[in-house]
C-alpha cells in the first residue's frame, strides 16, 4: 500500500536522483498494528551516481526508525536493480494510529558529495488510520446435537481481514493434541467413539496468522445394549446341570454385545456373579449339592454387555427370570467314618422302600465297598 506514488525527485541536485515510493504493509498484533516501511530510490545511469552507495533516514509520526548514525550505523538502500536502491524499517504503533512519514536520502561517498533531501511528509488523507490487515475475528464455536458417534460443531469468521481465509474445525481426544476429525467447514462429526470425551476447536487463517476460537469439551452419548428375552431354567435338579438360556436383546446399542452378566440367586438373596465372555444365548450352571438343598428357591437375572473405547464393560438393562425350586437328585448317600480302611468293605446299607412309594424312587450305587440289603431296617 503506497503512502507516496510516482517519483519526486531530489530538490538539491542535478535530476538524477529521485525518490520512486515509500510504501508499507501492515498487520493487527494484539492491540497494536505492526507497520513496515519501504523506501525505494533510483538514479540516472547517464549520471553514473548508481554505483554510489545511498543512505536514508526515516522518521514515522516523529520516531526515528532509520537513521544514518556514524558511517559505519548508516542505513544503507539496498541495490535491488540497477539504478535501484531500496530498504524497509518497521513500527508498532497503537491500534487506530495516524501515520505520517518523513524521508531523507543522502550519499557520502565523501562529505563534499553529502545530499540530503527532505521529501516532505507523507501519510493517508486526512490524517486517518491507514488500512491494515487484520487477524480473523471469530465467533465462539459451539457444540450441538451430541449422540453416541456424532456431534455438530460450528464457528463464524466476523472478519476476515478483506481476505479468504483457511477455516477449520479440528476434534481431538487430548487438549489439544492428538487431532482424529477435521473439517473445513460448520457441520457433523461422525464415526466417534461413543462414550468418549473429545476437545473441539475452530480456526482461520489469512495472510495475518492463524487465529484460534476456545476449545470447547463435549463427551459423546453410550447407548447400552436392551435387556435378554425369554429367560429359561432347563431343571434345577441337585449335582445336575441347568441349561439357562434367552434371547439376544433387541438392540445391541452403540457397539457390539460382547458376553452376558449373570446373577444367580438363592432365597431371593445374591449368590453369584458371572460373565459368560461371549454373545452365546446359553450357559450351563451345575447346581452342586454344596450349596444347594432340597426345596431352595432359585431365580437368575441377566443383562448383555459391549465395550467402550476403552474396553470398558458397558451393561445394559436387566431381564429377571421366574423363580425355581431346587429338587434332590433322588439319591440316598452313606458317609461312612472309620480309621480302618477296611470298613469300607464290611459296611452293609439297609433300606427300607415305604410301600406307597414308586419302587424307582431309590437307586443303589455302588461306590468302592460292597452293599448287601438285608432285614435289619433302620431309618435315614
Amino acid at each position: 500500500m503506497a503512502l507516496l506514488i510516482g517519483t519526486k525527485q531530489l530538490s538539491n541536485t542535478p535530476p538524477r536522483v529521485m525518490l520512486d515510493n515509500v510504501s508499507y504493509s501492515a498487520y493487527q498484533s494484539g492491540n497494536n498494528v505492526v507497520y513496515t516501511i519501504t523506501v525505494q530510490m533510483r538514479t540516472n545511469s547517464n549520471g553514473g551516481w548508481y554505483d554510489w552507495g545511498w543512505y536514508y533516514n526515516m522518521w514515522v509520526n516523529g520516531t526515528q526508525i532509520a537513521w544514518n548514525g556514524t558511517i559505519k550505523g548508516r542505513t544503507r538502500l539496498n541495490v535491488i536493480g540497477k539504478n535501484i536502491y531500496q530498504s524497509s524499517a518497521s513500527i508498532t504503533l497503537p491500534l487506530g494510529s495516524s501515520i505520517n512519514v518523513r524521508v531523507e536520502l543522502w550519499s557520502a561517498e565523501s562529505p563534499t558529495y553529502a545530499h540530503y533531501d527532505n521529501f516532505g511528509t507523507f501519510g493517508n488523507d486526512g490524517g486517518a488510520t491507514p488500512p491494515y490487515i487484520v487477524a480473523p475475528q471469530l465467533s465462539s464455536l459451539s457444540v450441538s446435537n451430541i449422540g453416541d458417534k456424532y456431534f455438530n460443531a460450528s464457528f463464524n469468521v466476523n472478519n476476515n481481514g478483506g481476505q479468504g481465509t483457511d477455516f477449520y474445525i479440528d476434534v481431538a481426544t487430548s487438549n489439544f493434541s492428538g487431532v482424529v476429525a477435521t473439517r473445513t467447514s460448520s457441520g457433523q462429526f461422525t464415526g466417534l467413539d461413543a462414550g468418549r470425551t473429545y476437545y473441539v476447536r475452530g480456526n482461520a487463517a489469512n495472510s495475518m496468522g492463524r487465529i484460534y476460537t476456545n476449545v470447547v469439551t463435549v463427551t459423546t452419548s453410550y447407548n447400552t445394549p436392551n435387556a435378554p428375552t425369554s429367560l429359561k431354567c432347563s431343571q434345577t435338579i441337585m449335582n445336575n446341570i441347568g441349561v439357562l438360556s434367552w434371547n439376544t436383546p433387541s438392540s445391541a446399542g452403540s457397539n457390539a454385545i460382547v458376553g452376558y452378566r449373570i446373577r444367580i440367586y438363592k432365597n431371593n438373596t445374591l449368590f453369584s456373579t458371572i460373565d459368560t465372555g461371549n454373545s452365546g444365548t446359553s450357559y450351563n450352571y451345575t447346581f452342586l449339592e454344596k450349596d444347594w438343598k432340597d426345596g431352595d428357591i432359585f431365580k437368575f437375572d441377566i443383562s448383555a454387555y459391549s465395550k467402550r473405547w476403552d474396553s470398558t464393560k458397558m451393561y445394559g438393562s436387566i431381564q429377571t427370570s421366574s423363580n425355581y425350586n431346587v429338587e434332590s437328585d433322588k439319591y440316598i448317600y452313606v458317609l461312612i467314618n472309620s480309621n480302618n480302611p477296611n470298613d469300607f468293605f464290611k459296611a452293609d446299607l439297609n433300606l427300607l422302600i415305604n410301600s406307597d412309594l414308586p419302587q424307582n424312587f431309590v437307586e443303589i450305587k455302588k461306590a468302592n465297598f460292597g452293599l448287601n440289603i438285608n432285614s435289619q431296617w433302620g431309618n435315614f
